[in-house]
Order: C-alpha cells, then sequence, then structure tokens
C-alpha cells in the first residue's frame, strides 16, 4: 500500500471519529482488520492492496495525533482563520487540517512541504471547490507561525 492510500484511510478513520464522536481506538479496530479492508476493497481502491504492519502503524499513529489533539488543531485553525467562524468550516476541511498537523507534528518522516501538498490534494479529491487553497493558507501560515521562533534564536 502507497502512504498515500494510508493516509486516504487514515482521513476516513479521522472523519469518522468526528462524526460518531468516537475514540480513535475504538474506529482503528474496526478498519484495520484483515476483514474490514476486504470489506471495504469493493468500494474504494485504496483499500485494494495488502495493509502493512507499517501502514497500520502509520494509520494508528496519525489518526490518534489528529483527534487527540483535535482541540489544540481547531484553535491554531481558528487563530489563522480570518473572517471564518468554525462553524463555518466543514467537518472534511477540519478532519484534513488535523491529519496535516499531526504529521507536521508528530511523525518525523513526512516533511512538512508533503503534509500540506497532501492535504491540499486530499482536499480536491474529497471537499469543496475551495478547500484547497484555503487548507494550503491555514497549513501555510502555521508553518511560518512554526519557523519563526527557530529563526529569531
Amino acid at each position: 500500500m502507497t502512504r498515500k492510500s494510508a493516509r486516504e484511510i487514515a482521513l476516513g478513520c479521522i472523519f469518522e471519529c468526528f462524526s460518531r464522536r468516537e475514540e480513535p481506538n475504538e474506529i482503528l479496530d474496526q478498519r484495520l482488520t484483515k476483514e474490514a479492508i476486504a470489506d471495504l476493497a469493493d468500494e474504494a481502491i485504496v483499500y485494494q492492496n495488502d495493509l502493512t504492519e507499517k501502514d497500520a502503524a502509520y494509520i494508528r499513529e496519525v489518526v490518534v495525533a489528529a483527534v487527540m489533539n483535535a482541540d489544540k488543531y481547531y484553535a491554531a485553525v481558528d487563530v489563522r482563520s480570518q473572517s471564518w467562524s468554525r462553524s463555518r468550516i466543514a467537518r472534511m476541511t477540519r478532519a484534513i487540517l488535523c491529519l496535516a498537523l499531526a504529521e507536521i507534528e508528530y511523525l518525523k518522516d513526512v516533511p512538512p512541504s508533503v503534509a500540506v501538498n497532501e492535504a491540499v490534494e486530499l482536499a480536491k479529491q474529497y471537499d469543496t471547490e475551495k478547500a484547497p487553497s484555503y487548507i494550503n493558507g491555514i497549513l501555510g501560515s502555521y508553518l511560518r507561525d512554526r519557523a519563526e521562533p527557530e529563526s529569531a534564536q
């Protein structure tokens, strides 16, 4: 399975956690079984490849980080969302942003620029027409703000 496919599965799990208001491990324990992957293979191409231990570990790590830190990520997004209230931001947009922020903050093998680019691509595929530019702007601002303290030292 490619990282891109694993990222799409992770996004689905994050979205499901937010929608169902369930703990990430409950969703992950249901979704990352061989049976669940096989059942979903007819519905979505991302499930048609074998899920390796490495893929499952990535999905678990990023989903747990995204969901458990969602309030922190929402606050970071809200600060950067000029004239957009939290209620105007679609659930899918928030899920994509939380996924990207979790990759940036917790996954050292994912360069921040890749996390941003992949988030924009996910938005093009799963979100509204305006979401890719919004997500790119929010994440770009986040990375610039994150880099400032380092350059000031």
